[in-house]
């Protein structure tokens, strides 16, 4: 088995007792491997495996399979690792626990403490991912930089990027995503940024907010935060929600806020929206903030590539653009890339393609009627709507094309009409709407 010392019975930063080891003793076996993973399929030789249970998961199930690959440990929780101890060569490699994640958040935090280096959170209701590869871009032609990979900003991801710091590192660039209302606030405990900034607040994730006042207040706890821990904040004083939301937080000014928002972004080619010019704008803040050379903030900024199905722009052989921002959707983003693409220049014809919205809650039908509002208000003809939710929208004045399902659009062979247009195809994450750009 683990290597058990007396049965110690100690309370984590978190609350959560551990069975045999502190959080300084399991940093001491971190410190001997070659990082955190928690997935046993792609471990590599050295890795420290956490084994963490979802829904559909369990990953204790698979702690001895993750020491074969190559793992030096596994962490496990006491109640659940059933294997037992009946091979050898395991001991003192499995280290059991009472709760592998809330080791992993503390564990996460024990490391970060070891390094006294600006560690800059970003969440906001749209552009988090967008905002930090642009900052990162930035960043990283003075410093040497760790940041939040692909948008793993949970309880899980953001434990993984802090674990990920190494000796040369010296800034942590930290996404934060929420769906509840105290998300942020918990992501900041674990974090522990000294930097924030929140892109925007608008609407979605309503089924576990609420209201867009309780988006608001989910992510004010990064200001309260910094507030509290004397940080810095970045605020687009062009924004009427985040100005008047840091008056409310900090009526007496003890952060340390940067303003901007007056100074226009370069250039840049694949650029589709305003709302991407207001995250190059935070990207400009923060590289003048940190003393970045304006030079390398500008060329930064104007080779950016929108990618990741965030305004990607892509080129297909029906000499079709597609304006592919199909990784997430809610009301703010919708509509933002509607008004976007109606002030889209170009003399092609324009189509529309949008899937539904999901984790909206009671706000759902209301939502996406208001959607079809949008459509119409910019006068958009050519529309195909996918999924249940548009289709009853769309019941009343059955004005757009419509499927109730992608593979019901794909077998439909619509989108093969489509020839040198420009199309703007954007939906919730599980819509899977990118399937879509073959056949177009």
């Amino acid at each position: 088995m683990h290597q058990q010392k007396a049965l110690i019975s100690l309370v984590s930063m978190n609350g959560i007792k551990y069975l045999y080891m502190s959080i300084p003793e399991i940093y001491r076996i971190f410190l001997e491997t070659t990082g955190v993973s928690t997935d046993s399929r792609t471990i590599k030789s050295g890795n420290f495996y956490i084994a963490l249970s979802g829904q559909h998961f369990d990953g204790n199930n698979f702690a001895e399979e993750a020491i074969d690959r190559g793992a030096s440990f596994s962490l496990v929780e006491s109640s659940k690792y059933t294997q037992g101890t009946k091979r050898k060569d395991l001991e003192g490699k499995i280290i059991e626990v009472d709760n592998t994640l809330v080791t992993l958040q503390d564990l996460a935090t024990y490391h970060r403490r070891q390094f006294s280096i600006p560690v800059l959170a970003i969440t906001g209701t749209n552009g988090k991912t967008t905002t930090k590869e642009l900052v990162a871009d930035v960043l990283q032609t003075k410093y040497r930089i760790v940041k939040t990979e692909e948008n793993l900003n949970n309880h899980i991801g953001v434990p993984l990027t802090l674990l990920r710091i190494a000796q040369t590192t010296e800034i942590v660039i930290v996404e934060m995503g929420a769906s509840h209302l105290l998300d942020i606030a918990e992501l900041c405990a674990i974090a522990e940024p000294t930097h924030g900034v929140i892109t925007n607040i608008g609407t979605a994730h309503l089924e576990g907010f609420g209201s867009k006042a309780g988006v608001t207040e989910a992510k004010s706890k990064l200001y309260e935060w910094l507030r509290d821990h004397q940080g810095t904040v970045f605020v687009n004083k062009n924004d009427k929600d985040l100005t008047g939301l840091i008056y409310r937080i900090d009526s007496h000014q003890f952060l340390n806020n940067v303003w901007y928002g007056d100074k226009q972004p370069p250039l840049n080619k694949n650029l589709f929206g305003d709302f991407n010019k207001e995250n190059m704008k935070t990207a400009m803040a923060i590289g003048e903030h940190f003393e970045v050379r304006k030079v390398d903030i500008k060329k930064a900024l104007q080779e950016y590539e929108f990618k990741s199905m965030r305004s990607e722009q892509i080129n297909t052989a029906r000499e079709n653009k597609i304006i592919l921002d199909a990784y997430n959707a809610n009301p703010s983003s919708m509509k933002a890339s509607l008004e976007a693409f109606a002030k889209f220049s170009t003399p092609k014809t324009k189509w529309v393609v949008l899937g539904d919205m999901k984790e909206l809650g009671e706000s759902t039908e209301r939502e996406h009627r208001e959607l079809l509002w949008e459509i119409s208000r910019h006068g958009f003809t050519n529309v195909i709507l996918i999924g249940e939710e548009l289709g009853i929208a769309n019941q009343a004045s059955k004005k757009y094309a419509e499927f109730k399902t992608l593979e019901e659009c794909l077998r439909s062979y619509f989108l093969r009409g489509i020839k040198k247009s420009v199309v703007l195809i954007k939906g919730s994450h599980s819509m899977k709407l990118w399937e879509l750009v073959k056949e177009l």
